[in-house]
């Protein structure tokens, strides 16, 4: 039962990315894929935003199960994350199948069909942990290439080269690759100083293309990231005012780098505190309470966070802010919907009058007319 009316919930999922959306996750994992009637069905499918004042960010997930003629014969998760700097990132972070369910070219066509909906849905990229038996090679061969956290643009190629000197070396310390096999490639391989050759093997993709690239990578373990070509930017549609003409003025297009789209963040997440019940939309409550409190608020740790089931429903949703007093004190203070659809507010103002008849004010403001002490639970009365 969601906590929020249905016409709410619907602009909910109409603002935030179709990746933050558990419908979309339902509709993009779930299928017949491969030569062998394997099946894809999503179990389970969720997500949590957090609305601040400059960003909205949030993560999701799906798990499900891989059936053949009604027998599991697999499962599968993954998890996503709407990063505050506006990239949308999936994460394939798991998929086995039983062993005779294997070589049915199932797991490629499960992915591909995905990578479809990535690039409509506006996602920048993929990231994968290669592992188990085949995935190393399995990954590489699947347009994968090497992760090279943190690193600058400069320093990619030599990161990776690193990491594909060490999976080299590991195949012939491990009997994988013959002398004669690491020959072949050592004159390409980066110098334990990292003095990189003239043309250095820093490509996962291209060493799953060599004749010795199936032995060196079966069995290892990498991080693996894969851009995707967005057909379109994830707000693209959602947001009042941003249209191709506006997004073309101010040089975003479904090409441009992720960080250069906070503003369509922060657009997002006041479009979402829009919709919300005015207790629960994190701006207005925090003018409600910095104008009556005559305090500060906190921006970094005042934000409102919901929770996301089902055919997109929103089942929990809580507001916090971390107020500064003109006194120096901190006051924290958290509002909650309830499954009856009341806003019911916590705050601690015990034995401090003053202070209670302020934030009085504030949560009559906001239409609010029970509150309970943090620290004791005890229900109030709003009262002037």
């Amino acid at each position: 039962m969601g906590l929020v009316s249905r016409t709410t919930a619907a602009r909910i999922a109409e603002t935030v990315p179709d990746l933050m959306r558990p419908s979309w996750l339902t509709e993009t994992w779930s299928g017949t894929f491969g030569r062998g009637g394997l099946t894809a069905r999503v179990q389970e499918a969720e997500s949590t935003l957090q609305m601040g004042v400059d960003a909205l960010q949030g993560s999701s997930s799906a798990t499900g199960w891989i059936s053949k003629a009604r027998e599991q014969v697999g499962d599968f998760t993954r998890d996503n994350m709407l990063h505050p700097s506006g990239r949308l990132e999936v994460h394939h972070s798991y998929l086995e199948l039983d062993g005779d369910a294997q070589g049915t070219g199932f797991a490629r066509a499960f992915n591909e069909q995905a990578f479809a909906r990535y690039a409509e849905a506006g996602v920048d990229d993929v990231t994968i942990l290669a592992a188990l038996d085949v995935g190393g090679y399995a990954w590489a061969r699947q347009g994968f290439e090497l992760e090279a956290h943190g690193a600058a643009d400069g320093e990619r190629t030599l990161q990776r080269a690193r990491t594909i000197r060490n999976i080299v070396i590991g195949a012939r310390d491990d009997g994988n690759i013959s002398t004669r096999e690491f020959a072949s490639v050592r004159g390409r391989l980066v110098s334990a100083g990292g003095r990189l050759p003239a043309n250095p093997l820093a490509s996962v993709q291209e060493l799953a293309a060599l004749p010795i690239g199936r032995q060196v990578l079966l069995g290892t373990a990498w991080d693996g990231v894969r851009e995707i070509e967005r057909t379109q930017p994830w707000w693209a549609g959602r947001l009042a005012g941003s249209s191709a003409a506006t997004d073309a003025a101010e040089g975003l297009s479904h090409l441009t780098h992720a960080t250069a789209v906070t503003k369509r963040t922060a657009d997002a997440s006041r479009a979402v505190a829009a919709v919300l019940p005015e207790p629960l939309d994190p701006f207005a409550a925090s003018r409600a309470f910095e104008r009556n409190l005559g305090a500060r608020i906190d921006p970094e740790r005042s934000f409102t966070r919901l929770h996301l089931s089902g055919r997109d429903q929103v089942t929990d949703v809580r507001s916090e802010h971390k107020l500064l007093l003109p006194d120096g004190r901190e006051q924290s203070i958290l509002v909650v919907a309830k499954s009856d659809g009341a806003v019911v507010g916590f705050d601690h103002s015990r034995g401090d009058r003053s202070l209670r008849l302020r934030l009085n004010q504030a949560w009559r403001d906001l239409g609010v007319t029970s509150v309970r002490d943090d620290d004791t639970r005890a229900l109030r009365t709003v009262r002037l």
